[in-house]
């Protein structure tokens, strides 16, 4: 699989229709479940990994477009929302059994298809049916979004792992992919570990830096917003847009022409690896991290709750 063979999917519904409660032949639920505990040894540095990916991605024209359009995070209280639905979300699928229709993960992964499709009817509807949105190739770019910078920079990121934790997350996520309605032609985890981290390097070289260079209309102010979402309200502004994409970008040695980075900017970056350093070294100041944010994800979840509760019209958090 490569970046040209998952273009093939570019016109075709990015639901293939699977059903969830069908367990796929190859699903190894010991591997799976090896790939979800990757995941939660390493879940602040994942998403923090994520948070990057994110911020770069909005480069990106295929994937901007869909957000642009529900407009559910053109400011910034609209952003925090939304986001911190996304990585509650996330989270859910690694710590429950998503594959147990009883449990709130596979709720989860089902309401989100659901909300998928009904972005997809409704922007597609918004061009007249002459272009095609959240396509297979689409949700191939949002599942590089999800897992790329993971497992093509976990050092980076901070994450102490071998090759065998790095395949079973790939495993996990071949999973996931299956149950977001990714077609296996175009689930890039569906090749193993090396499968996925080429066709993520590819993404990150093609698509993402390709857009960075010329950044689509709608990138600065989503950006901008999810800047505003993200920084907790304190005198130091932790994130900014020109921070995390000059720190992604320094991976690799890639420079963007229009990206000016003030010498504040210039401390953030020396404040994530110096975070990121701990993580890998200190393992202690990681456990801290993850039960920092096991917490929040406590306190979150009940967001899920009452969004699963719009199409389920069942919920148990509290008014």
């Amino acid at each position: 699989m490569n970046l040209e063979q998952l273009k093939v999917g570019i016109d075709l519904d990015g639901d293939s229709g699977n059903d969830p409660k069908v367990v796929p032949e190859w699903m190894d639920h010991e591997r799976f479940r090896r790939g979800q505990g990757f995941f939660v040894r390493h879940m602040s540095t994942a998403l923090f990994a994520l948070h990057v990916s994110i911020t770069a991605g909005f480069g990106a024209q295929r994937i901007i477009e869909p957000i642009a359009f529900n407009k559910k995070s053109d400011t910034g209280p609209k952003a925090r929302l939304r986001y911190i639905k996304t990585f509650i979300h996330a989270a859910l699928w690694h710590l429950q059994d998503v594959w147990d229709e009883t449990t709130l993960a596979h709720r989860s992964i089902v309401t989100v298809r659901k909300i998928h499709k009904a972005v997809r009817e409704g922007i597609e509807a918004k061009h007249g049916g002459t272009k095609r949105f959240v396509t297979q190739y689409d949700m191939a770019l949002v599942q590089v979004g999800f897992i790329g910078a993971t497992i093509t920079y976990p050092r980076e990121f901070g994450i102490n792992c071998t090759r065998e934790e790095l395949e079973d997350y790939v495993f996990c996520w071949r999973g996931l992919g299956y149950l977001l309605g990714i077609q296996d032609e175009y689930n890039i985890c569906s090749g193993g570990y090396e499968q996925a981290y080429r066709v993520s390097k590819q993404v990150e070289n093609e698509v993402v830096y390709r857009g960075l260079l010329a950044p689509p209309p709608d990138f600065e102010p989503l950006a901008n917003a999810y800047m505003a979402g993200s920084n907790i309200r304190v005198r130091f502004t932790l994130f900014t847009k020109e921070s995390l994409i000059y720190y992604a970008s320094s991976f690799n040695g890639q420079s963007l022409p229009w990206l000016k980075c003030t010498w504040l900017d210039y401390g953030r970056v020396m404040l994530y690896k110096f975070f990121t350093s701990l993580f890998r070294w200190a393992p202690g100041f990681e456990r801290f991290m993850n039960y920092l944010m096991m917490r929040v994800y406590e306190k979150f979840s009940c967001l899920i709750e009452k969004e699963l509760a719009k199409f389920s019209m069942l919920s148990k958090c509290p008014n």
